[in-house]
């Protein structure tokens, strides 16, 4: 190598380092993936196409750089890769296309609710007549019956009623005949008369009426209902 004072004694593409011309690009002029150029003694780094960054750091590849670099149904990420707007993007069973690069969700023919969080299939055959009880859900089944479970975090007796939350503890409380269930102010549950069924104990049966004066003028009292 030839000797230096200074860069200006040595090539363009080189400087003076020790007394010695050396060059200005050596392995570690530049980040990774990144081209180094040098001019005027100095190691000028710069991304090659199809990469970005930092040339002193690191280049890494892109596919885009915006938008219109991706597929009509695509977007550009901060990664730099194109990626379908309609990933992830609605709820389980859902439909979803791309209206100007934004997801657009629907639920498909015979189903419904939230595309954003679920379609489910409409009720058909047996389950038109809600034959399930109070928060069950009901399925229809091949042989034309249906099954009625409690949704995920219920409990209780899905062709009776299905308790959620803070009412779950009334799926183990066994009330009367046409009683209800609610949580008193200990926490605990306990049985009630319904409004429609005022009477009678709620542990064993709640009636519409106890005695003649409880019905309408002109109905009776008999055997726990009203009549003429």
């Amino acid at each position: 190598m030839p000797g230096c004072n200074n860069d200006r004694d040595c090539g363009d593409d080189m400087l003076c380092a020790s007394k010695n011309c050396v060059k200005a690009c050596r392995d570690n002029s530049c980040g990774k993936n990144a081209v180094c150029l040098a001019t005027r003694h100095r190691a000028v780094c710069s991304c090659p196409s199809g990469f970005s960054g930092d040339p002193i750091k690191e280049c890494k590849s892109y596919e885009c750089l915006q938008n219109e670099d991706c597929g009509s149904d695509e977007e550009c990420n901060t990664d730099g890769k194109c990626k379908n707007v309609c990933l992830g993007a609605c709820g389980l069973n859902a439909i979803c296309r791309s209206v100007n690069r934004s997801p657009q969700c629907s639920c498909p023919p015979n189903y419904l609710g939230n595309p954003k969080i679920e379609c489910t299939k409409q009720a058909v055959g047996s389950c038109l007549r809600n034959p399930c009880g109070v928060n069950a859900r009901c399925r229809d089944v091949e042989d034309g019956s249906y099954e009625c479970t409690c949704p995920p975090n219920c409990a209780g007796n899905p062709q009776r009623q299905c308790f959620c939350g803070t009412m779950e503890p009334c799926a183990s409380k066994s009330c009367g005949t046409n009683a209800q269930c609610r949580i008193g102010q200990n926490g605990q549950p306990q049985c009630y008369c319904p409004r429609n069924y005022p009477n009678g104990d709620p542990n064993i049966e709640s009636l519409e009426c106890g005695a003649h004066d409880h019905c309408a003028a002109g109905l009776a009292c008999m055997e726990g209902r009203c009549g003429d």
